[in-house]
């Protein structure tokens, strides 16, 4: 407040006729202008004072006797309350020389000016923190300038959730969430579903794309039907939950739709698919070739009960590049599919190389596998299984190098071929697929003017754990581990090999981020038949390659790892004997767990009939191999593998070799976590331990 009279001294400082009062304290300020003789009067009128009385001057200056204006002094902050707090909040600014009125004055929270006043009085401003404050001085500005600052925080809004895109999915797998849209998302936010009486689903991938949007990915096999409460919680603890956002269904009890990404009866390949049916009753399925020119049906086929059917694309597409969808007409049911293709690139000798298929398109897809290095091509095939182009991309993660990324087109219905090297030139390198639109990808490798080559799908789903059922170092083979980072930092990896004696130790290592690492298993255990287990600090993917020569030149096989143990498999392709081409089938099986367990193998003849099957115990982490000319000859036959330990879990993939091993495929099998008939009620086939009644889920 500003008082005049005829003093020289006031509250103990020395001020000539006029002075300024802190209303707090009531101590005067520094203003001292200093007049002659007495002042009678004051006006304040918004941010000048008048004052009148019997003076002739103030400060030395000559002025209109008995009357003078001033400018307002600068004001001064003394207190600012609270000292900490987010957009929107009210902050109480104490001090003088603010002006009785606001006008153009206003309150600074570092670079943002507040907008939101609730009151303004010369000594006291009541204001709300505005959007782009930051943590730093506030400031009050008037006509007579910027007073000092006082150091303000600013916190973290709350969140807020408002919607959550796809909003609900099958318990069978993994669902991408495109869009979780909101506001005040920060980055390192954790996202999962709750549901009274049931353990959270955790989030996975997650990926804050901006404060207002999210993407993860959640893996619902198992989880309860009904509606969940979706929860987003910042590094600072705040959180926000939207109830009842997302709804979880009921999956389809069968693996009832394939897609196979690669495949080619041109270029001298030839190709043929294998489907199972493990279903104790015949099934139709339909088969859909989608080609660079778009679909072309392929027809119906019958799948009689307990059987193995094979199709040839030829038949349909004469010589074509083409990707291979194929559906079971009753979705509750459960088939699987395969695909082998074959060639010679030296008459009599020829090669072959074998996938199983995946159930779904996925938005990301992994291959740690990959070189275009030593001799070899490879190539990568995306399948766009949707009815509008999409836009991949595709990263290479470079050995000894890092990752660098392509754009790729992919037309509707429809395939596309990509060369490695037309991308990174001569490299090592593991495989990032990533697209807005779910598709599928395959790789495949040749080498020696195509005298060795392999295949096989990707992965949707790094883990801390990944498994490999198949691998030796006996019998003139050569093993290769290939292991992908795919996280932005480095990760600490052990290997742990899965023997027919019990568990070895393999190396360790740490990998830098975004990058692939290659193990030779020769190198360390020569002469052994054995399974690997790879364990990462952070998630990893684990591929592993095989190589021999039997006198014809080099062969090789492949197969992706997989990130958990399973019930159940089923391996489509499958033969023992042949006339011409003396064809071996073996089935791997890994047991990773600390005690034995028991399984079931079974054989469905092609064309079908009464199937052939055995029990076996596989010992605590450790592998058995079983030759499919054991129990039958000269005849086709797909597999299916069943663990009957209540409880546990394995991993199986099948290796085939042709012409005393001149070829040879390998891969995975489709998985489920229960015995194939049974039913969503729950209950088992006679003579199964019982059913855990989860859902089932494949690749």
């Amino acid at each position: 407040m500003y008082v005049g009279g005829y003093f020289t001294l006031i509250g103990g400082e020395t001020r000539s006729r006029i002075a300024a009062i802190d209303a707090t304290t009531g101590i005067p300020t520094s203003w001292d202008p200093g007049g002659d003789a007495s002042v009678d009067s004051l006006a304040l009128s918004g941010e000048v004072l008048y004052a009148g009385g019997g003076f002739q001057y103030f400060g030395g200056d000559d002025l209109q006797p008995y009357f003078a204006q001033f400018g307002i002094p600068a004001p001064t902050l003394l207190e600012v309350s609270p000292l900490s707090g987010e957009v929107g909040a009210v902050v109480t600014v104490t001090g003088y020389a603010f002006g009785t009125n606001r006008g153009t004055s206003y309150v600074s929270f570092g670079p943002a000016k507040a907008t939101s006043y609730v009151s303004w009085t010369n000594d006291q401003v009541r204001c709300r923190v505005p959007s782009g404050a930051t943590s730093g001085p506030v400031t009050v500005t008037t006509g007579g300038g910027t007073s000092n600052g006082i150091d303000f925080t600013m916190e973290q809004s709350a969140p807020t959730l408002s919607s959550i895109t796809p909003s609900g999915a099958v318990n069978d797998g993994i669902v991408d969430i495109t869009d979780l849209k909101g506001t005040s998302f920060q980055a390192g936010a954790t996202v999962k579903l709750n549901k009274a009486g049931e353990s959270d689903v955790t989030a996975t991938n997650v990926n804050v794309v901006s404060n207002t949007k999210i993407t993860c990915k959640f893996n619902l096999v198992g989880a309860a039907l009904g509606a969940w409460n979706v929860q987003v919680e910042n590094p600072d603890g705040k959180s926000a939950a939207k109830q009842n956002a997302f709804t979880v269904t009921q999956a389809p009890s069968g693996l009832s739709t394939w897609y196979l990404a690669e495949g080619s009866t041109s270029w001298g390949f030839d190709c043929y698919i294998s489907i199972e049916n493990p279903e104790d009753e015949a099934l139709d399925a339909r088969i859909t070739y989608m080609t660079d020119t778009g679909e072309v049906d392929g027809g119906v086929v019958n799948l009689p009960a307990e059987s193995q059917t094979t199709v040839n694309p030829s038949d349909v597409l004469g010589a074509k590049d083409f990707s291979t969808r194929v559906e079971c007409l009753d979705a509750t049911r459960t088939i699987a599919v395969d695909r082998t293709m074959a060639w010679s690139p030296a008459p009599p000798i020829f090669e072959a190389h074998n996938s199983v298929g995946v159930t779904g398109p996925a938005t990301d897809w992994y291959l740690p596998e990959g070189s275009s290095n030593w001799g070899f091509e490879c190539w990568l095939l995306i399948q766009n299984p949707n009815a509008t182009d999409v836009t991949a991309t595709v990263t290479y993660m470079i050995e000894g190098e890092g990752p660098v990324a392509f754009d790729k087109e992919i037309s509707a219905n429809s395939r596309r071929t990509f060369n490695m090297a037309d991308d990174i030139g001569a490299r090592d390198a593991s495989i990032q697929v990533h697209c807005g639109d779910p598709v599928i990808p395959e790789r495949a490798m040749y080498k020696d003017s195509r005298r060795m080559g392999h295949d096989s799908i990707g992965t949707t789903e790094p883990n801390t754990e990944y498994y490999l059922a198949e691998g030796t170092t006996g019998w003139g083979f050569t093993t290769y581990v290939l292991i992908q980072n795919p996280n932005d930092a480095p990760t600490d990896v052990v290997v742990i090999y899965n023997t027919t004696s019990g568990p070895v130790n393999g190396p360790a290592m740490t990998m830098p981020a975004n990058s692939r690492q290659t193990i030779r298993v020769n190198d360390y255990m020569p002469d052994t038949d054995f399974s690997t287990s790879v364990f990462g600090t952070a998630p990893i993917i684990a591929e592993r390659a095989m190589y021999w020569d039997n006198g014809t030149g080099e062969a090789g096989h492949d197969s992706i790892g997989m990130p958990e143990p399973h019930t159940a498999f089923f391996l489509p392709d499958g033969e023992a004997g042949g006339e011409d081409d003396g064809v071996e089938t073996w089935t791997l099986i890994q047991n990773p767990n600390d005690e034995g367990v028991e399984v079931r193998v079974t054989y469905f003849l092609n064309g079908g009939g009464t199937p052939l099957t055995f029990t076996d115990t596989v010992g605590a982490n450790s592998r058995k191999t079983y030759n499919m000319a054991d129990e039958l000859s000269e005849r086709g036959a797909s597999v299916q593998v069943e663990c009957l330990t209540a409880g546990k879990k394995i991993m199986v993939e099948r290796a085939m070799y042709w012409a005393n091993r001149t070829a040879g495929t390998d891969t995975i099998g489709g998985f489920t976590f229960r015995s194939v008939n049974c039913r969503p009620c729950g209950e088992s086939r006679e003579g199964d331990p019982g059913c855990n009644q989860e859902t089932q889920q494949a690749p």
